[in-house]
Order: structure tokens, then C-alpha cells, then sequence
């Protein structure tokens, strides 16, 4: 018997103080759902597409920072008791005891609240203090609320500068193309593709041009010709008398006169050959008028119209000479002019190649730049929804309420398990005692020990001295045993808690009381 109550007491006691002496620890708890956008998406889009679970992950990451929890400990006092702590030690041991776990919500009596909500979690914080331990959740709700309101504006803020600087560089880009493209006009004007029509119909003018001056250029040298022949033939035959040369004078002019009215409608009045004319018209005028005067004598007349006509056939000549060297000028400015049409139509073809070159590259910068602001009205967009709180967000459930009994340690299942350690304690060392020991005590031992086998077994025939021994050692034993159980209640009484209070204690941790 003692070899079973010596081992059970000491385990069972020395296990219920331990159990007893563990400091309650009370879970907090605080309860926070994501709820859905509340506009449609169809008419606003929100520009953060990071998944409910993966931004919880994040906060959580920053909430369980080195910084974060030794800022929560040193703004709550927390385990100031534990002097043998680390800062470390202490980042860890905050790092077990906050929680942040998803749960899984039932609502089956609201589908359509079920259909809104994507998903909710619990923050947990286990302290040995409830109201320390509902204050320290209260902060982490708040953080985590915070940190997700921040980092959705954030995101939609840097959404909307990354567009915003995409939209000024596209447009830095295409002020440069198109001011590339106005300098390549402006270089290669008489190129353009816009103007072949016209440069071909400019070059046909100035073939004709060339053609006209060509067909000029032989007239005046006939012309030229005529007027040597005929100037030839007069100086031959000399001249008949004053009215006949009065005649020619006088026909002369008509004929100057004449062809100076009809070039007048083609050329203009600083024409060489507009002065030409103009000169013989002024020298045969002055003929005729001293002809007619007759300040010349007879005698001389004849000689002095010879001489005149000599004049006039001189001037024709020279004026058909300079008309020739105009008409060679132009002629050469024509040639000019077609070579140089013919070169800007040669050139055409590869101004427009790379004309329409530059213009794709426009194009393609003015549509990319089109989709970028439209891309950017959406994000302001976004940014403004994120800003009035109407995307989905972060909602508490429930407030961190303070528990009215801890979490931990199950005194109960603990104190079972210390018993039945204490049992298997005292059973085992009892049974080994029991095998251990050599007294005889039955018949097989007897017979064990001498190999004969008794004949008749006397009992042992009790006296009453012997019965009144044993009751007083049973009764010595009990009291011996109650006065040791009473010296141990006492024993906790006094030096680690009262026992009432362990009693309530044990009963509000009971499930069954």
C-alpha cells in the first residue's frame, strides 16, 4: 500500500501545484471581414487587383516586424515581470502569442451578405492581463486597418503617377516626332508627295517653256537673216530719191509700230526687246521729222536716208542680237528649272517612304498615347474611390471584448493527466515491489521454495489483540495520512494561494461544474 500512496501523493501533489501554479492566460480576440466594393465594377474599376488573402499576408508581415512589437510592448508594458528576457526573447514570445488566422462565416440565412463578403480573420493576443490583452488587440485592429487604408492609396496613387509620367513622356516623344516632321517638310517642301501634282504639271509648263524659247530663238535667227539680207540688197542698189526713202521711213515706223502693239500683249514694258522697239520707233520718228522739215538739201538727201536706213537696219540687228541673249537666259533659267523638278520628282518617292515612316511613328505615339489617358482617367478614378473608402475594405465584425475565463492552460485535462501519471506511478512501483518481494504468502510460493507440494494449509487464526492492533494501525495510518493531506492543503494555503480562490478557480475552468 505505501509503495502505491507514497509515489501517488507526491506525483499527484507536486502536479496539481504546478498545474495550479501556471499563470492564466486570456485570448483576446477581435474579428475583421473584407467586404466587396460597394459601386460596380462595371461603371468604376478599382486599380488595386491584389487579392484579399495576399494583402492580409502582407499586413501581417509588417505587423509581426521587429519594430512594430517592441513598440506594442514598450507602449503597454508588456512582460514587465520578465526580467529574464531578452529583447529578442520577447519579440519571439510576441511573435507566439499574436495571431492573425482567417475564419470561415456562415451565412446561410443572407445569401446575398455572403455574396459580398470575400472573406474575414480574427487578430488574437493571448496575455496573462484581459484588459492589457484587449487594449494591445484594440492597437492591432487599428494598424491593420490603417495599414491596409494606406497601402490601397498608395497603390492607387502610384498608379496613378507611374500614368501620369508615361503620359508626359508620350508627349514629350510626340511634340519631338511631329516637330521632326514639320523641319523634314519645311527641309523637302518642293518634294512632298502632296505637291507631285504639281510639280509634274510644273514640269510640263516648263517643257513648254523650253519648247517656245526653242521655237523663239529660231525666229529671231531668221529674222536676223532677213534683215542682213535685205540690208544687203539696199546697199546694193542705193537709194531713188527723197520721197522714196520719205516712203520707206514712213513704212518703217508703221511696221515698228505694229510689232511693238502686238509683242506689247505678250511681253512686258522692261522687255529687251519691248526697248528695242521702243528705240527704232524714237530714231525713225526723228527721221521722218527731218525729212519732212527738209533742212537736208537735195543734193544730200539721198546719202543722209541711206545712212538712216543703215541706222535702222543696225539697231534691228542689235535688238534681234540682244533678244537672242534673253531669250538665251531664259531658255537656260527653263533648263534649270526642268532639271531641277525633274530632281524633286526623282526624290519623291523616298521623301514620302520615309515621310510616311515618321507619320506611323506619330500615329503610333498618339494612340499609345490615347490609351494611356484613358488608362489614366480610370486610375484617378480608382485613386478617388480608394480615397472615399468605397472599394473594398477592411470592416470589424467584432470588438475585442475582455474574456471572462482564460484559454490556458486546461487545468482540467492537465490535472487528469497528473493523476493518471500518479497512477501509473504508484501501480508500477507497487507491482515491481510485488515481484521483487521473497516473503511466502501462498501456497504456490511454499511450494515454490521447498518442491513439495503442502498436504493441508492452516490459515492464519487472528486473535483478538492482533485484531485490535490492526484497527489501531489502520486508524494511526488514516490520521497519519488526513494530518499530511491537511499540512499540504495548508501548505498551499499559505504560501502560494488560498484555497477558495484555487476552488472558484477550478470550478469556472471545469466545463462540467
Amino acid at each position: 500500500m505505501w509503495y502505491f500512496l507514497v509515489p501517488f501523493l507526491t506525483i499527484a501533489v507536486a502536479g496539481t501545484l504546478i498545474v495550479l501554479s501556471l499563470p492564466a492566460i486570456f485570448t483576446v480576440e477581435a474579428k475583421i471581414l473584407v467586404e466587396s466594393q460597394q459601386i460596380p465594377t462595371d461603371l468604376v474599376k478599382s486599380t488595386v487587383t491584389a487579392m484579399a488573402e495576399e494583402r492580409l499576408q502582407v499586413i501581417e508581415q509588417r505587423v509581426m516586424t521587429r519594430d512594430n512589437l517592441l513598440s506594442l510592448v514598450e507602449k503597454f508594458g508588456l512582460f514587465a515581470h520578465r526580467n529574464d528576457l531578452s529583447r529578442s526573447d520577447i519579440v519571439e514570445l510576441m511573435r507566439a502569442r499574436v495571431a492573425i488566422e482567417p475564419l470561415s462565416l456562415n451565412f446561410a440565412t443572407n445569401t446575398q451578405r455572403a455574396n459580398s463578403l470575400a472573406i474575414a480573420f480574427a487578430t488574437k493576443f493571448d496575455y496573462e492581463v484581459p484588459d492589457t490583452g484587449v487594449k494591445v488587440v484594440n492597437e492591432l485592429v487599428t494598424f491593420i486597418l490603417n495599414e491596409d487604408a494606406r497601402s490601397r492609396n498608395s497603390r492607387a496613387t502610384e498608379t496613378s503617377r507611374f500614368l501620369d509620367r508615361e503620359i508626359q513622356r508620350l508627349s514629350v516623344e510626340l511634340k519631338t516626332v511631329e516637330s521632326q516632321i514639320a523641319d523634314f517638310k519645311q527641309q523637302n517642301r518642293d518634294a512632298l508627295p502632296e505637291r507631285q501634282d504639281l510639280n509634274v504639271s510644273l514640269l510640263s509648263k516648263a517643257e513648254q517653256e523650253i519648247s517656245d524659247l526653242q521655237r523663239r530663238l529660231v525666229d529671231n535667227d531668221e529674222q536676223k537673216r532677213l534683215l542682213e539680207f535685205e540690208s544687203s540688197l539696199k546697199s546694193s542698189v542705193g537709194g531713188s530719191g527723197s520721197s522714196v526713202s520719205l516712203i520707206s521711213i514712213e513704212d518703217q515706223l508703221k511696221k515698228a509700230q505694229t510689232e511693238y502693239a502686238t509683242k506689247k500683249a505678250i511681253y512686258a514694258e522692261n522687255h529687251p526687246e519691248m526697248r528695242t522697239l521702243k528705240q527704232a520707233i524714237a530714231s525713225l520718228e526723228q527721221q521722218l521729222a527731218e525729212s519732212q522739215t527738209g533742212s537736208v538739201t537735195d543734193v544730200n538727201s539721198g546719202s543722209t536716208i541711206q545712212s538712216l536706213e543703215a541706222r535702222v537696219f543696225t539697231e534691228k540687228i542689235a535688238a534681234l542680237d540682244r533678244g537672242k541673249s534673253a531669250l538665251n537666259e531664259q531658255f537656260g533659267a527653263a533648263r534649270s528649272a526642268a532639271d531641277n523638278l525633274r530632281a524633286v520628282l526623282a526624290k519623291s518617292s523616298e521623301i514620302g517612304t520615309a515621310l510616311a515612316e515618321m507619320d506611323r511613328k506619330r500615329n503610333g505615339l498618339q494612340k499609345a498615347l490615347d490609351e494611356i489617358s484613358e488608362k489614366y482617367a480610370q486610375a484617378r478614378l480608382g485613386q478617388q474611390l480608394e480615397a472615399d473608402q468605397q472599394a473594398e475594405r477592411f470592416e470589424v465584425l467584432e470588438q475585442p471584448t475582455l474574456p471572462q475565463s482564460p484559454s490556458k492552460p486546461k487545468r482540467p485535462a492537465l490535472l487528469a493527466i497528473v493523476f493518471a501519471l500518479a497512477t501509473l506511478a504508484g501501480a508500477g512501483i507497487s507491482g515491481g515491489a510485488e515481484l521483487l518481494d521473497n516473503t511466502i504468502r501462498r501456497s504456490r510460493d511454499l511450494t515454490s521454495k521447498l518442491n513439495r507440494r503442502p498436504i493441508v494449509i492452516v490459515p492464519h487464526i487472528s486473535t483478538r489483540l492482533e485484531e485490535s492492533q490492526k484497527k489501531k494501525q489502520f486508524i494511526k495510518k488514516w490520521l497519519a495520512g488526513l494530518i499530511i493531506f491537511a499540512l499540504i492543503l495548508a501548505a498551499i494555503h499559505v504560501f502560494y494561494r488560498p484555497l477558495d480562490v484555487l476552488f472558484y478557480r477550478l470550478m469556472a475552468e471545469t466545463p462540467w461544474f
